[in-house]
Parts: C-alpha cells; structure tokens; sequence
C-alpha cells in the first residue's frame, strides 16, 4: 500500500505543499523571475491542480501549477521529484494542450500566447551539470535563425553548476536542493511552508486525500488487483485511478498509489468508469 508522507514532514518540494505555497502571488512571481530572469509586474490569474480535458473522451492533464501575467505570458510550473526522462515529450504535450485550451474558435495563429513549460527538479536529467536548461525552437543547420514560435521549456536542476546565475537563483537552488536558507526569499518560502502546515483545513484536505487513496485501494485489491492476473490486475488499476483522479490526487501520487508509469496514468484517467 502506497505511503503518504506524514503531513508535518511535507516540505515546500512535496507536489500538495507547493501547490498551496505558489498560491501566495508575491512567491510564485519570484520564482518564476529568478529561473528566467524576467520582471514580471504582476500575475493576472492563478490555477493550481488545473485540469484540462478538451473532449469527454480524450486524453486530458493535470497541471501542478499555471499562472498568466499582465502582458499575457502563461507559465505552467511543474515539480519533479522522481527521475523522469521524457521531459521533452511531457512538455510537448502540456503546450499543445495549454495553447488549444486557450485558443479561442476562429483565433488567428499570431493571438497564440508566449508560454513557458518550466520543470522543478531534483535530479539532473540531462546530466550536464547545468543549473538551468532553456529550450527553444531553432534551425537545425542554422542555429542564429529562430523559429520565434514563443514556445519555450525550461529545466531546472539544483544540483547544477551556477556559474552565470544570480545570488538568488543560487540562494532558491540550494532551498530546493537541502532547505538552506540563506536571503530573504528563502526564509520567505520557508516561513510559508510552515504556514501550509500549520493550516488546519489543509491538513484535513490531505488527511481526507490519504483516507480516500487507502479505501480505492482496499476497493482495488477486492477487485482482484491482488489476484496476480495481468488483465484483472490492469481493469483495476484503470478503475482505481480514474477514483482517486475524481478525488483531486495528482498525477505522480496515483502512479505510485496503482505501481503504474505516469504516462500509463494519464491515459487511463479519461477513460470512462464502468
């Protein structure tokens, strides 16, 4: 049975707590200055677990965190705890989704948003020792021409070198890598963390999320999950996550709850319950 950290052990890298730390708007502009060193006036919307499913039995996705400022630029903020290697097929993904479900009927190619797709990670998964890795679109035999498409991804590694960041980008890699705080932000973010954990009906919504995940998973088990056969095994997986999808849990806490990949999660999610 999948264990949940206990909620007073949580910390601002455990996906239920960020979501309510980037809630405060002062936090979660300056994280997004720091990692791309932009200057944002203001943040005009905030939407944390944001699900988008276009069609009633299409393939959806849960965002972690998106935001759009005053000039219109839309941010999803996503954190990675455990060691992904599809990142550059995830953001693929969540851009087209993010740019059809903001995309009005009838809207010109140009009306398209510059987006960003920025992951929070706590591996390298590039293994080039850097901090941070921007993608862009670029011609391959010419790498000065840009596709100037304003599609951007973004990696974010704390155990990077940081040669070229600012002293607060510094200060923010090493909270994310061991809780160091060392500048105002971070003792900020830290302060907030505490905040999310002192907050009584939070504890109660995760509380309520763990009891809900071991019943779906007791129902699982009684469904046959525990029986060894692959084909009931797999129906009640699809069965279990599409409950606990239902429930508001996130897409890496149900691949570990039903032992399934991520990408297996997603699909099974927007299939209809029986």
């Amino acid at each position: 049975m999948a264990r949940m950290k206990p909620y007073d052990e949580l910390e601002f890298v455990d996906d239920f707590v960020f979501c309510k730390v980037m809630r405060r708007e002062e936090i979660c502009k300056k994280v997004i200055e720091l990692i791309l060193g932009v200057k944002i006036k203001s943040i005009r919307t905030f939407d944390s677990q944001h699900a988008i499913e276009l069609t009633a039995n299409g393939k959806g996705v849960r965002l972690d965190v998106i935001v759009d400022d005053d000039e219109g630029t839309i941010y999803n903020i996503e954190m990675q705890t455990s060691p992904e290697n599809e990142y550059g097929k995830r953001s693929r993904y969540y851009q087209g989704m993010i740019d059809l479900e903001t995309m009005s009927r009838g809207c010109e190619y140009s009306e398209l948003r510059k987006c960003y797709v920025i992951f929070l990670c706590l591996t390298d998964p590039f293994r080039k020792y850097r901090a941070v890795y921007t993608f862009e679109n670029r011609c391959v035999e010419d790498l000065s021409i840009r596709l100037k498409d304003e599609a951007y991804k973004v990696v974010v590694n704390p155990f990077g070198r940081t040669e070229g960041c600012s002293e607060e980008l510094k200060s923010f890699l090493g909270y994310l890598r061991k809780k160091t705080i060392s500048d105002t932000f971070t003792q900020m973010l830290d302060d907030e963390v505490k905040n999310v954990r002192a907050h009584e009906e939070w504890r109660a919504e995760y509380m309520l999320m763990g009891i809900k995940l071991r019943e779906a998973e007791e129902k699982a088990k009684k469904e046959g999950l525990a029986e060894g056969h692959a084909e009931g095994m797999t129906e009640s997986k699809i069965e279990t996550a599409k409950r606990l999808a239902q429930m508001g849990l996130t897409i890496d806490q149900i691949a570990k709850a039903v032992d399934a990949s991520k990408e297996d999660v997603q699909e099974w999610i927007t299939m209809p319950l029986r």
